[in-house]
């Protein structure tokens, strides 16, 4: 009894001091990451249902002042916000509030018609699918994006590009996501123009923020709820996500980081967006992670948010004759693979990367404060860091 005691416990030593090992190997790589960098500060985690097998941040939430980023540290997300327009709407669906064929203007009370097909109904499957044929214009860009007090000195030490952007964007006027996607999709409005739609609906995948915004809109509408409220009320609070929310109003702005371009490593301005369910969550790692591990449980059936039904509908590939890539597709605002789900996200001064693996349990994350912006350097930063993250969570996972 003794040597299985002893032998018992050996072995118990022996995993734990691996883990710790692997735990040491990956904090070393990431900090020699950050160190090597432009970037100024970032924060992972790797989780599974019930543990978190790792959450650290590395560099500066600030480089003036030095602040560290930390786990708890709070920034927006960019597109990755959008799956909570897909949970938010799963939801939805169990509520009975509608269905994911229903046609959007059973719902909306202003109709979105398009005007090259006018008799082709866009449902809210289109709009979770990126088939609706709405279009993201340069125009859309421009004017989605509202900057807070910003300045002409504050352009000083941006690139040529940025300066000119952020010139543009200082015109824009905040409006709410109602008034916005009304003067963007409806006829009258003032930001409307029939190259704002392309493809016949449920046909084409093309890409849209405006088409997100505008499901996030049919869910106030359905659910007489402000879509802030609606996913407070379902999502955050039972998953306990106390610093997440759609306005700096809603989140402790000391916990906030500054957000930077990556030429120059230019301060961005702060900035709102009028479809701010597309891109404009601001949470932390923290909080995120313990989405993450609710979202496996969701398409595990062991969350009572939504069903396993809803959470196994929300990632799988709906995508008409999809050729997207040889394995990957897009359900319900996640993209989907063989083995994994999850989102992207990239903004002015923010990136983030979320995806887990049903399979074995793992989900992966990080958030940096500083945009991706197609530079070469940050797109292999990044990826380095995805890499050295997705290497620790299959040892894990074994």
């Amino acid at each position: 009894m003794k040597n299985i005691i002893a032998f018992t416990c050996s072995l118990l030593s022996f995993f734990v001091l691996n883990a710790q090992t692997a735990q040491d190997s990956l904090t070393q790589k990431l900090t020699k990451i950050a160190e090597g960098t432009v970037v100024p500060g970032f924060s992972v985690a790797v989780v599974s249902q019930d543990k978190i097998h790792y959450k650290k941040s590395f560099g500066y939430a600030d480089i003036a002042t030095q602040r560290p980023y930390e786990t708890s540290t709070i920034q927006n997300i960019g597109s990755t916000s959008k799956t909570f327009i897909g949970v938010a709407i799963m939801h939805a669906v169990e509520q009975g509030l509608f269905t994911l064929d229903t046609p959007i203007n059973d719902i909306l009370s202003t109709k979105i018609i398009h005007p090259k097909y006018p008799e082709t109904p866009i449902t809210i499957r289109h709009l979770a699918a990126h088939t609706s044929g709405i279009k993201d214009t340069n125009k859309f860009f421009i004017k989605d994006y509202v900057p807070i007090n910003h300045t002409k000195a504050q352009r000083k030490d941006m690139a040529l590009a940025q300066k000119i952007i952020w010139k543009l964007r200082s015109k824009s006027t905040w409006m709410s996501l109602s008034e916005f996607l009304h003067a963007y999709l409806t006829p009258n409005g003032a930001y409307y123009s029939k190259k704002n739609f392309k493809d016949k609906p449920g046909t084409v995948y093309s890409y849209t923020n405006a088409g997100a915004g505008l499901a996030a809109l049919v869910l106030q509408e359905a659910s007489g709820m402000s879509f802030e409220d609606y996913t407070r009320k379902y999502i955050f609070e039972p998953i306990k996500m106390e610093n997440t929310g759609w306005s700096f109003d809603k989140v402790d702005m000391k916990k906030h980081a500054t957000l930077y371009h990556p030429k120059k490593v230019a301060v961005q301005p702060q900035y709102t967006l009028c479809t701010f369910p597309d891109g404009g969550l601001l949470t932390s790692v923290d909080d995120l992670a313990a989405y993450t591990q609710e979202v496996l449980r969701m398409v595990a059936g062991e969350s009572a948010i939504i069903t396993q039904a809803s959470g196994q509908e929300m990632i799988t590939n709906r995508l008409p004759n999809s050729k997207k890539k040889s394995d990957a597709g897009y359900g319900v605002f996640w993209d989907v693979a063989k083995t994994a789900a999850g989102h992207g996200g990239s903004d002015p001064g923010a990136n983030s990367l979320l995806y887990f693996f049903p399979e074995q349990n793992i989900g992966v994350l990080f958030i940096v404060n500083m945009s991706l912006d197609d530079n070469k350097k940050t797109e292999g930063i990044y990826r380095d860091i995805w890499r050295t993250l997705r290497g620790y969570s299959k040892r894990v996972a074994e």
